[in-house]
């Protein structure tokens, strides 16, 4: 237990989930978040005792702390809601401290004054669009199954005419791992400076996923495809684009090569690295996705309530010890048994749950796809590369 409690204390707070509803004006077939047409809000007194939580969790010595407004559709609450809420951060933010906001929307009920809050409040954007409309139609879909692909990218246009540039968050789905060129057509023309890609995966209220079942083995080979084709685009483009997953995978490279014992240390493996507060108060660590599984041998990932306990008496509880003495030794076995783990560090804590039901599992197919096949592909693109680099030299020698 010491060990766990000192690594509790040790690390900077790098994320805090606040989520203002799970209610959502989309009906996203792959969406994990439950109760999606419920209108609870959370109300000032939580939002309140969630601010002080976290800058209490928090070392001492850290300046500065980054909010994400998640897990719902955090436009349905209003502009009127935020304001509360961020002048509620600002009064009991510490001297000296800044706070990044950010908010992760679909998009669809952007209009003027919320830009104009954005700016003002200097509000990061993430916007989740899935690519072309047949595509991201597919899946992002109203509760009357019309798409939302038109109304997110009207949204995207007046964010830009207030000067705010979105980070794209795409979905890949089994459709969308056959349609390569398309989506990084898509992502360019429709100018866009980055984009991170998350897979369909099975966890939270989503139970099934499209790159499951019968069609798993195709999966991790379409997405070699998929991320190789991106990569050589990428690179034949001058690395306009910002690829999440090739910026991450290319960090991990380089600090390997230059410390050979380094090990990938994702967020959500670190005890209070990522706070998630649900709307009701309700606290969970490690991966986000967590607040929103139900499962009974965790009491549903809760940890303790901003309203009634401290950040001693969470990390001293029961429930927070187990937990992450779960995630250690989840950790611990990737390490004995993957010839990857120095570049993932045993995340996927959602997936191991949703696929094994324990956190102590080992692989999963997120991790088969999303991190052993892109690394596969970003180490042999980066030998094809090396090798015709060596090529070119040796022939320049040549001729001189």
């Amino acid at each position: 237990m010491d060990r766990l409690e000192s690594r509790a204390k040790l690390p900077a707070l790098r994320l805090a989930v606040l989520q203002p509803t799970s209610l959502c004006n989309l009906n996203c077939d792959y969406c994990y978040v439950p109760g999606r047409r419920e209108q609870a809000q959370m109300s000032d007194p939580v939002i309140k005792a969630a601010v002080s939580f976290i800058f209490g969790l928090a070392p001492a010595a850290q300046r500065s702390f980054r909010f994400l407004w998640h897990a719902g559709e955090p436009l349905t609450v209003g502009v009127p809601f935020y304001r509360r809420a961020f002048a509620l951060i600002e009064a009991a933010t510490p001297a000296g401290v800044s706070v990044i906001q950010t908010i992760q929307t679909n998009g669809t009920l952007i209009t003027q004054p919320w830009c104009e809050f954005f700016r003002d409040y200097q509000v990061r954007v993430g916007l989740s669009i899935d690519g072309p409309a047949a595509l991201h139609d597919a899946h992002r879909r109203t509760w009357a199954g019309r798409g939302s692909h038109a109304s997110a990218m009207e949204g995207c246009r007046l964010l830009r005419e207030h000067g705010i540039f979105p980070r794209a968050l795409c979905v890949l789905t089994r459709e969308s791992l056959r349609q390569l060129d398309e989506i990084y057509d898509f992502f360019v023309d429709s100018g866009f400076e980055s984009v991170g890609f998350n897979v369909d995966e099975a966890e939270g209220a989503n139970l099934t996923s499209s790159l499951g079942g019968d069609v798993a083995s195709e999966v991790a080979r379409d997405y070699r495809k998929f991320m190789q084709r991106m990569w050589r685009r990428w690179r034949d483009d001058d690395c306009r684009l910002e690829i999440r997953e090739f910026a991450e995978e290319l960090s991990c490279i380089r600090d390997l090569q230059a410390d050979p014992q380094f090990v990938r240390e994702p967020d959500e493996v670190i005890p209070f690295a990522i706070v998630t507060v649900r709307r009701d108060g309700a606290v969970s660590t490690f991966a986000p996705e967590l607040s929103s599984t139900s499962n009974r041998e965790y009491s549903d990932f809760v940890i303790g309530n901003v309203l009634t306990d401290t950040p001693g008496e969470i990390q001293g509880g029961e429930a927070f010890v187990r937990l992450a003495r779960d995630v250690l030794r989840g950790r611990t076995a990737c390490s004995e048994t993957c010839a990857y783990y120095r570049l993932c560090g045993g995340g996927f804590q959602s997936n191991r749950v949703a696929e094994h039901g324990s956190l102590v599992a080992t692989e999963t197919r997120t991790c088969r796809v999303h991190r052993q096949a892109l690394s596969d592909v970003v180490l042999h693109e980066l030998l094809v590369e090396s090798g015709e680099r060596r090529q070119a030299r040796s022939e320049e020698l040549a001729r001189s």
